[in-house]
């Protein structure tokens, strides 16, 4: 939906909707349909504008917000996951043993201004990006029982039961919390100059200035490496030390500093219908939200134990109450 509006001889306003929902019902198709994982996206952008033309000079004022929640969920959060066939088994009843949620919020603004000099149109300006995320995949929330035949499941002796557990350093129990609640900082700034060198000529330069800054992780538990030196990355990890943040807010990493791009670019009017143009820069992208997913696996660790008993219907405390934890 785009609505427009001429407030007066120079000014004008212009307001965005969109509104988009994807749905897969059999996003992970399982042996019974009512297993089935299903898969949800759903968007929702509102962007804003204000255009102003005075003279030599225009100005343009942009705004957005957007929120995004998509993922898919697991068959059924309160039975484990069966494997047959250890360990490159067939799921029984077929459904996958991981979740995934994904939710994210954005605020972007931005402002150009324009003017007009003789020979010259200069345009300067800038803008910031704030973004909120939180990314939660859930592995084997309820746990996995593994059989190594289908005779071993038909009379329910398990090989073995997995599920997991907070790393030794974390003090707490349960079933891992993995969320990963992040945010994240951006500003750019820009100037340039077209300069018309003839009637056939045109010359424009400029610089972009960049900072992406870092993902700050919220108050959540999760580890984190300490004491790191060595001339290469392996010898940087074997003298790390792991640690845990407990329910604090952290930087993943130190922002790498300013980043500068320069551009620049000629057009040249061959014919009176034939133009050519030419151009060189330095671009940098934005990080993106795949790149820190990992860290969600930082808090938790797979542990297997010896499961003498066939028990889906226990909470996985009690499924591993007294039995032996076997070596990773």
């Amino acid at each position: 939906v785009r609505f427009d509006e001429s407030v007066s001889a120079k000014d004008r306003l212009f307001q965005r909707v969109a509104i988009s929902r994807t749905e897969q019902p059999n996003f992970i198709a399982a042996n019974f349909a009512s297993l089935d994982t299903a898969f949800r996206d759903g968007s929702t952008a509102i962007a804003m504008g204000w255009f102003r033309r005075a003279g030599s000079t225009v100005n343009e004022l942009r705004a957005s917000w957007q929120i995004e929640n998509l993922g898919w969920n697991g068959p059924n959060p309160f039975l484990p996951d069966i494997s047959v066939g250890d360990p490159a088994g067939v799921s029984v009843p077929g459904g996958p043993g991981s979740a995934f949620a994904y939710r994210s919020r954005v605020a972007e603004v931005s402002d150009t201004f324009r003017w007009a000099r003789g020979r010259h149109a200069f345009s300067l300006g800038g803008g910031a990006l704030l973004r909120f995320s939180v990314a939660h995949p859930v592995t084997e929330p309820t746990g996995a029982y593994f059989f190594q035949s289908i005779g071993d499941f038909a009379a329910g002796h398990a090989d073995n039961y997995q599920l997991p557990r907070y790393r030794s350093w974390i003090p707490d129990s349960g079933v891992p919390d993995t969320r990963l609640p992040l945010s994240n900082r951006q500003f750019f700034g820009f100037v340039q100059d077209e300069f018309r060198v003839s009637s056939r000529l045109t010359i424009s330069m400029g610089i972009r200035w960049e900072s992406f800054g870092t993902e700050r992780m919220s108050a959540t538990w999760n580890s984190f490496l300490s004491g790191t030196s060595g001339a290469s990355p392996e010898q940087q990890l074997q003298n790390a030390t792991a640690f845990e943040a407990a329910r604090q807010s952290r930087d993943l990493f130190s922002p790498g500093g300013d980043h500068f791009a320069p551009r620049i670019g000629a057009g040249y009017r061959l014919a009176a219908n034939t133009f050519a143009r030419a151009s060189f820069g330095l671009f940098y992208d934005r990080p993106y939200d795949n790149l820190f997913e990992p860290q969600t696996s930082d808090s938790f660790q797979l542990d297997r134990y010896a499961t003498p008993q066939f028990s889906p219907f226990a909470t996985p405390d009690q499924r591993i109450a007294g039995r032996t934890k076997l070596p990773s």
